[in-house]
């Protein structure tokens, strides 16, 4: 907010709004055939305000930040005995949010619509359960999304914070 009789930014604390939030998550997982396990998560969020003080630069249209509507978690995991060496373990999980708004105020330079991520990992553990060694793929589809958004045009500026792109990478854990 900009004061006006000095013209330079101020900052009050209070509260803006009252407000009701309902929703619920489900949580399934399945075992269709020995070693392979198949779960999904769905969570669902109807978050408004019911009351907005005048002098508030919200309106009750607003959504609330960083709170999608929906999230849906899919994932996937199969291990196979390996030689009696180890296990051998496959694990793909898929995860999509629908629009997030970064800030109170709802504008379109902060905001990210709905989205999925794609990752997969393959882990070979050790049958002493000592260690284990992993190659893992994170965002798949190489999908640009933004992690935070910032309106500062009051300023004179906007920002937003991009993900990660695609990685692959090899972790190795040892437990002593």
């Amino acid at each position: 907010m900009i004061d006006p009789a000095t013209n330079t930014p101020i900052s009050i604390v209070g509260n803006a709004a009252e407000s009701e939030i309902k929703g619920f998550e489900v949580e399934l997982s399945a075992l269709p055939v020995p070693d392979l396990i198949l779960s999904t998560n769905i969570g669902y969020t109807d978050a408004e305000y019911t009351k907005v003080d005048p002098t508030a630069p919200i309106t009750k249209n607003d959504k609330f930040p960083m709170t999608p509507e929906w999230t849906v978690t899919l994932s996937g995991q199969y291990e196979i005995p390996f030689r009696n060496l180890g296990n051998l373990i496959g694990r793909a999980d898929y995860a999509y949010k629908t629009k997030i708004y970064y800030q109170p105020v709802n504008d379109p330079l902060s905001t990210q619509g709905g989205y999925g991520l794609l990752n997969s990992r393959l882990t070979f553990a050790h049958i002493s359960d000592n260690w284990e060694v992993s190659v893992f793929g994170t965002n798949l589809t190489d999908k640009r999304h933004v992690i935070t958004g910032l309106d500062g045009r009051s300023l004179g500026f906007a920002l937003v914070q991009y993900a990660r792109p695609r990685e692959w990478g090899v972790s190795f854990r040892y437990s002593f």
